[in-house]
């Protein structure tokens, strides 16, 4: 009965993914995964051996990264290119790939980024894997989140010209995070990654892995096929409309801007001018342990005036939700400048800031 389940489950997300595809997915394509976590871990475990690399998205997804180091898999980092898009630079996959890379990826729409790529992109980089011998990982969990001029195509189309495992979920399109419902799909349609070794060993690891809660995962298929196209609508209606929201606020905020109006997922990507202002270093790369109202340190010393103009741009940013107050606070228990520190401690400029946003009078 258990197994007869599992194949209807399985059979109704290769149904689903096979509406845009120009070919049909099996019920064996399709894998079952506790969330696209899960999905991403089996992507990569699947590809660790001794010595192999792959290549990841920059700016991308951090899970990549953490999943990499834990199957001790090199990563080599691709950019994105901002002023194309967020398109991936092909020139640079080319550079960065040798006879162990194993695979690169792509996230489609993107995250961070808010980007959706043209199908003519997704055919480039379907070349460009197929020249290299690697496979595109395509995560496209946020997969029909698109907004703009650029409709969503999935990486799947080109399964015919390199072998694409594509990863999902529920929780975006249907908005249903903590569902923990995701799936792992092979669009191979040529057979290349076919290899009985490599689905035998998919099926096998998949065997031992948890997966999402019985009751979940037996109501999937009505939820895939019966779910109204209006539901659909408005969630991109209301994705719109908060783009365009953030986009506008983004342009009154001093230092900062967004060099691509998001048209896709749920993400947007905003640029900050460190001009003129004592923006240290650990801003951008160590907010690790930050505390509520904690403090980060200056680098170097700064004259009340641009105090001041920091602590205002703080306040706005969080007052208009664009970042989060610890992302934003200012470390002060690990400056090394203590005459820094007697002048923020003096005025209370960043305590100031955080009591006029969220009412708390602590300093």
């Amino acid at each position: 009965m258990f197994i007869l389940f599992v194949f209807s489950l399985n059979r109704a997300i290769a149904e689903y993914l096979s509406h845009d595809l120009p070919y049909k997915l099996s019920p064996d394509d399709a894998f079952v995964t506790s969330g696209c976590t899960q999905a991403i871990d089996v992507a990569l475990s699947m590809l660790a051996r001794p010595g192999v690399n792959i290549l990841l998205p920059r700016p991308g997804f951090p899970i990549y990264e953490l999943c990499a180091a834990f199957r001790h898999l090199e990563v080599r980092h691709f950019d994105l290119l901002p002023k194309k898009g967020w398109e991936v630079d092909l020139d640079a996959v080319e550079a960065l790939a040798d006879h162990n890379t194993a695979a690169m990826v792509i996230i489609n729409p993107g995250n961070p980024c808010g980007n959706v790529y043209t199908y003519p992109h997704l055919k480039k980089i379907a070349e460009t894997a197929k020249r290299l011998k690697i496979l595109v990982i395509a995560d496209e969990v946020y997969g029909l989140l698109a907004f703009g001029a650029n409709p969503f195509v999935p990486m799947g189309v080109f399964g015919s010209v390199v072998p694409v495992p594509t990863l999902g979920s529920l929780s975006k399109r249907w908005i249903v995070p903590g569902w923990r419902l995701g799936w792992f799909v092979i669009n191979d349609p040529n057979d290349i990654f076919r290899n009985p070794k490599i689905v035998e060993r998919l099926k096998k690891y998949f065997d031992i892995l948890g997966g999402p809660s019985t009751f979940i995962q037996e109501a999937v298929p009505r939820i895939l096929q019966q779910t109204e196209d209006v539901f659909f609508t408005k969630t991109i209606n209301i994705l719109k409309q908060t783009s365009d929201i953030c986009c506008e606020r983004i342009k009154k905020i001093p230092c900062i801007s967004c060099p691509y109006k998001p048209v896709g997922s749920m993400a947007v990507m905003v640029m900050f001018s460190t001009d003129g202002y004592a923006f240290p270093e650990t801003f951008y790369l160590d907010c690790r342990e930050q505390k509520r109202y904690g403090m980060t340190p200056l680098k170097k010393p700064v004259d009340l005036q641009r105090l001041n103009e920091l602590a205002s741009i703080g306040y706005n940013m969080v007052k208009q939700g664009l970042v989060s107050r610890q992302v934003f606070s200012l470390w002060l228990n690990r400056d090394p400048n203590s005459k820094i520190r007697a002048l923020l401690k003096r005025h209370k400029l960043i305590a100031t800031a955080a009591s006029s946003t969220f009412g708390d009078k602590r300093h």
